[in-house]
């Protein structure tokens, strides 16, 4: 006999209106609408803002994601359906930076693209390396590590991880804590930062016994106003809004904060990428 239980899906922030059906091949999506979350917007800010007045628009959707049950988690995980890649106009960037305490941020250098960086796929593989043993806290350090979302010289956008990694009775060196957030502090326009404090996120769920310490990965995809930020597979999600003022030229850095003399090894591709809208079909 079959048993079906209620799982639930936590999206950050809140999600609404969201649908789920099945395709041909057999794959089970998901999408939902995103909150719109401005200066000025209460609730579901279904009555609209200055801002959205002023744009001519309200709302967006999340891209098709895939879901799938991972046993080991006992969770369902979202993850973008694999057709979005073929919206990836150009390749911006590809290759491998290493950041340590002493070269804690890398500018990632592409000339901008026709979409001026608004558009963008941004796939992270980061490898943690364990600080040795005589500068080990007890077995234990912290990191952060990310992307910036640069949008002029006084606005930003911080996409991260932070978390900590331990070693264990056997001298193994793991992931034993893990979380993701989008900073919207520093973004501006018409950002609302008292909404959740600026700071969207929260935990994302380790096996038991840790992570890898090149286990770690992290997709951030930009449209518009729209982040959709995923962790490890889809096992931490993040859809953020951001309105900064500045429309064009955005660039995107990377960024560690490392303790006890630990490093990360990034290897990192920037792709601009095209609208899905057709004029038909």
């Amino acid at each position: 006999m079959a048993v079906c239980a209620l799982i639930s899906i936590p999206l950050r922030p809140a999600v609404y209106a969201s649908k789920s059906f099945k395709l041909d091949d057999g794959r089970q999506l998901m999408m939902s609408w995103v909150l719109e979350t401005s200066v000025g917007c209460t609730e579901q800010c279904t009555k609209g803002t200055a801002f959205t007045n002023a744009s001519g628009w309200q709302g967006v959707q999340t891209i098709p994601r895939v879901v799938t049950y991972v046993a080991e988690l006992d969770e369902l995980v979202l993850y973008p359906i694999g057709e979005v890649e073929q919206l990836r106009l150009q390749t911006l960037y590809q290759g491998n930076i290493t950041l340590d305490q002493a070269n804690d941020s890398y500018a990632i250098p592409f000339t901008n693209s026709s979409n001026d960086g608004r558009q963008l796929d941004i796939v992270l593989n980061i490898t943690l390396q364990a600080p040795p043993p005589a500068a080990a806290l007890g077995g234990h350090s912290a990191f952060e590590t990310g992307i910036t979302l640069t949008h002029d010289s006084l606005t930003s956008t911080s996409v991260l991880l932070r978390g900590s990694m331990g070693q264990s009775n056997s001298g193994v060196w793991t992931v034993t804590s893990l979380g993701m957030f989008v900073n919207r502090t520093l973004t501006g326009g018409a950002t609302n930062v008292t909404y959740q404090e600026g700071l969207d996120g929260g935990a994302v769920s380790l096996p038991e016994g840790g992570l890898a310490l090149d286990g770690l990965r992290m997709r951030v995809l930009v449209d518009h106003s729209l982040l959709e930020v995923l962790a490890n597979d889809g096992r931490g999600r993040i859809a953020s809004r951001i309105y900064p003022l500045s429309d064009h030229n955005w660039t995107v850095s990377l960024f560690a904060t490392l303790q006890s003399a630990a490093s990360v090894c990034v290897e990192a591709a920037v792709f601009a990428m095209e609208s899905c809208w057709v004029a038909s079909v």
